[in-house]
């Protein structure tokens, strides 16, 4: 095994550093957009992805994940001769399938627009990133072989050229279309999307090219350890895995899109009018659920190390370094949770203000934050019963969260006195939910214990300090003159020192126990 290729922490902080990088640019990105378009534009763009994440959701989810899955059960077996054989055969399932999406979304991309979106200005960005999904399938399967192999380090550098390409564009064209209507504006912010995905995409190529050159130069491909499936058997293999994970996913996405499309109608229910709708919806989805998002950036890396990690270990039989690696995860994602959690819970109206220049923001912000403690740790817990190869109880779960949280939306929304408190409302208990759900499955296929100290007890005790500093140190600040995106940066950081520090010194965290999650036996 190649040490370099198999740090599972090493491979984590790369993307998460790239992720960061990449999160911090678009949130640069989305603040310059919505000062330019406003909310309502916001609310525009959002309403013109449901239907682009549907399809995305199918090509993009089952295929990666068992490109990852197939590759690193034959990278551990020292069977490299077919990997390159999982990739074609890989992407020609996935070029077809996003030929015959493309077609469907082609013909129906007005009907859908105007009977079920009832936004007939969404039919133009529709229409610009119908094409993008011939990229966006075969972009899914490159990643899913570098997270098979365990080499993150081309994914990272996707991230980031994706996102300065989605910007150059963007925001280089916006101020000419916002001039014509709000509708040839979102256009071109999906135009960036197109525009990042193809930029993305040539430069997972790249290195591709590059890593099959390297296996080759070390006649690697010649090894002959490992039977030489033929392409039926492989293809069947990933239509096995990915199937039932797309399935699924386009449902759950199809479900929540659903749920996103009834918050407007819901709330003109309530007594809002259209604009007004679109207004608040792209608070909080354009807004405050991205700010809310950005935490995730180092759970996902996690996720997407520690899928092929536990699939790895699986195929070789270690259920130690399964538990193990299981257990540490939670944790890492306990303590992320809990941070983000206070920094949105005690300081939700500083961030919008500083940010986005809205209290509606920060007002979301705050009842939104109890997310924090479970959003994270659901999808962790997800990427391990998928390494585990249970895909099917995650999707299970996921459609059965999502429909609970439609039925919330459709009939608390509607509500006067409660409107657009009652997505909020079913959003969170869907996610503890789901939470439970998945961590009650996931302790019938290990023997990983139950951790209550490490993983709430003592975070929890740090997340109020954390709190309760930062917002002293910011009104410190603050009121000696200093700019208010200074002040909250300052605060937040001293915040999360302070939070780091007194988990280190509660033994939450430390030096060796990061080594030891480094080099697994």
């Amino acid at each position: 095994m190649e040490q370099n290729e198999s740090s599972f922490v090493r491979n984590a902080a790369i993307l998460t550093v790239a992720g960061f990088a990449t999160r911090i640019l678009g949130f640069i990105y989305r603040i310059i957009l919505s000062n330019i378009i406003g909310a309502q534009g916001m609310g525009l763009f959002q309403l013109a992805l449901p239907v682009y994440f549907i399809a995305a959701s199918f090509l993009a989810s089952g295929i990666p994940i068992a490109v990852s899955r197939m590759t690193a059960e034959q990278k551990a077996k020292g069977n490299y001769k077919m990997l390159p054989k999982i990739v074609l055969v890989s992407s020609v399932i996935a070029v077809t399938a996003s030929i015959a999406i493309s077609a469907v979304l082609f013909i129906y991309a007005r009907p859908i627009a105007v009977n079920i979106l009832h936004s007939p200005g969404v039919y133009y960005p529709m229409m610009v990133y119908i094409p993008a999904l011939f990229i966006t399938a075969n972009s899914g399967v490159i990643r899913g072989f570098f997270q098979g192999i365990q080499n993150i380090v081309p994914q990272a550098i996707g991230q980031i050229v994706e996102q300065f390409a989605r910007m150059a564009l963007v925001l280089s064209l916006i101020r000419y279309a916002i001039g014509i209507s709000i509708e040839y504006a979102s256009s071109i912010s999906v135009l960036g999307m197109v525009i990042g995905d193809v930029a993305g995409f040539i430069t997972l190529m790249y290195f591709y090219s590059k890593t099959l050159h390297r296996y080759k130069k070390n006649n690697q491909f010649t090894n002959k350890t490992g039977a030489n499936e033929s392409s039926f058997h492989i293809g069947k293999s990933v239509i096995s895995i990915a199937l039932p994970i797309s399935g699924g996913r386009t449902l759950t996405t199809l479900l929540q899109s659903m749920d996103s499309v009834l918050i407007p109608q819901r709330l003109q229910a309530a007594g809002y009018t259209v604009e007004q709708s679109l207004v608040t919806f792209g608070h909080l989805t354009g807004m405050a659920m991205p700010l809310l998002m950005f935490p995730s950036t180092i759970t996902m890396s996690l996720s997407m190390t520690l899928l092929p990690a536990i699939t790895e270990a699986q195929s070789l039989g270690k259920k130690a370094t399964i538990n193990y690696r299981a257990s540490e995860s939670i944790k890492l994602t306990m303590m992320v949770s809990f941070a983000a959690a206070s920094a949105f819970m005690f300081m939700p109206y500083q961030i919008g203000q500083a940010l986005y220049n809205s209290q509606e923001v920060g007002q979301f912000l705050l009842y939104t934050s109890p997310l924090c403690l479970f959003l994270y740790v659901e999808g962790i817990l997800a990427s391990i019963l998928n390494g585990l190869g249970k895909q099917n109880i995650t999707v299970a779960n996921s459609v059965l969260c999502s429909l609970l949280r439609i039925a919330c939306t459709y009939i608390l929304v509607a509500i006067p006195s409660i409107e657009i408190n009652g997505y909020i409302i079913g959003f969170i208990g869907t996610v503890i939910f789901n939470t439970a759900l998945n961590y009650q499955a996931l302790r019938r296929f290990t023997s990983m214990p139950f951790d209550i100290s490490n993983w709430l007890v003592k975070p929890s005790v740090s997340f109020i300090i954390m709190g309760v500093c930062s917002s002293f140190i910011y009104r410190a600040m603050d009121n000696a003159g200093m700019p208010t995106l200074a002040s909250l940066g300052i605060a937040l950081l001293i915040g999360l020192l302070i939070y780091l520090f007194l988990n280190i010194r509660m033994g939450v965290l430390t030096i060796e126990e990061i080594k030891r999650f480094t080099h697994v036996k």
